[in-house]
């Protein structure tokens, strides 16, 4: 896996003196001359013949400074070391596709297409009760204890 920290193709020359930023290694990047330093990163990941650039971090927050750039690197590090890494979790039009409140919604309409009409109201409840604890939460990240919460959440409201 090759995997780099660089500007954003945008910014890869300082704005007023328009030479190339100098990467200084756990440090950043800067240009000697003017003292200033990019304003947006992109984490280029190179990994199973794929190439994502990745700008963002899980929860959307743009790479704006080198250190969150290098903290969602170690991060993405571990998660190869794991076994677990998908870019897909990081690239932010792929990840609204599994927000919990998007596919719920999915399941609402394809459900009352195959219920009877004096179930609809009990299923809409229910979902919009489902949507208001997950809300955007990713549903490949949903584990056994979220359920167990979610299970605490319905019988504190009483509506199980």
């Amino acid at each position: 896996m090759n995997v780099t920290i660089r500007p954003t193709s945008r910014e890869s020359k300082c704005p007023r003196c328009f030479k190339a930023f100098h990467h200084i290694i756990k440090i950043g990047y800067i240009c000697p001359a003017c003292q200033t330093v990019p304003k947006k990163f992109v984490i280029d990941v190179h990994w199973k013949g794929q190439r994502a650039r990745i700008c963002s971090d899980k929860q959307g927050q743009p790479l704006d400074t080198y250190r969150r750039a290098a903290d969602l690197l170690s991060n993405i590090r571990h998660e190869v070391d794991r076994h677990i890494f998908d870019p897909t979790k990081y690239i932010a039009a792929e990840g609204r596709k599994f927000y919990a409140s998007t596919l719920l919604e999915e399941f609402l309409q394809d459900k009352l297409k195959s219920i009877a009409p004096s179930y609809h109201s009990g299923y809409k409840k229910q979902v919009e009760r489902a949507k208001q604890h997950f809300g955007n939460s990713d549903v490949r990240e949903i584990r056994k204890d979220d359920i167990v919460k979610y299970l605490e959440f319905l019988k504190k409201e009483n509506k199980m």
